[in-house]
């Protein structure tokens, strides 16, 4: 049971991380500075 747990843990962490760069960069295109900010982004 551990073992599979253990199996399974890093794919749900990559799972649940995922949506968040898609939510910065919609943060990013609503801010104010969006034509100086998104470049930024893109290239980091």
């Amino acid at each position: 049971m551990l073992e599979m747990i253990g199996d399974l843990l890093p794919l749900a962490i990559g799972v649940s991380i995922s949506p968040l760069p898609i939510i910065a960069m919609i943060l990013l295109l609503m801010s104010p500075r969006a034509a100086n900010c998104a470049p930024a982004f893109l290239l980091g």
